[in-house]
């Protein structure tokens, strides 16, 4: 199930190899079959200089032409796509990060509640990989300074 569409529009066909005639999934509808979405064609040609736009903006070359295929060779929707999908990957990275600090902050206040030095709790936790528990028995067989 499918149909093949042309690209050509009103004005004849497109100098694009990436707007050619392509394979299009369908899905019923009343009246008939309408594309379910723009798939692009696979192996098309994309712009080299779109391509150098995107890896000049620090975008490897298989991600810009991977957003340049998804968005039928359109350099402005690619570059947003990829800048989404950066910004996301930001965000989960600094809620990471976050978490960790927190975790981190809450480990250090159990060993400071137990009657450790904040300085000795942190060194602590950073040697035994922030195990609470190793961290207790290393500073419990401290010599007192």
């Amino acid at each position: 199930m499918g149909q093949v569409l042309s690209e050509s529009g009103c004005c004849g066909p497109s100098e694009d190899p990436a707007l050619e005639s392509v394979e299009r999934p369908t899905r019923q509808v009343a009246g008939g079959e309408e594309p379910i979405q723009r798939v692009p064609k696979a192996g098309a040609r994309l712009d080299p200089d779109a391509v150098k736009t995107l890896t000049d903006m620090g975008f490897n070359e298989a991600q810009a032409k991977e957003a340049l295929q998804a968005n039928e060779g359109n350099l402005d929707q690619a570059m947003a796509s990829l800048l989404a999908d950066a910004d996301d990957g930001a965000a989960a990275a600094a809620a990471v990060a976050h978490s960790e600090v927190d975790a981190l902050a809450e480990k250090v206040s159990t060993l400071v509640g137990m009657g450790f030095d904040e300085r000795d709790a942190r060194n602590a936790l950073d040697g035994y990989a922030g195990n609470v528990e190793r961290a207790v028995e290393h500073l419990m067989n401290q010599t007192p300074s």
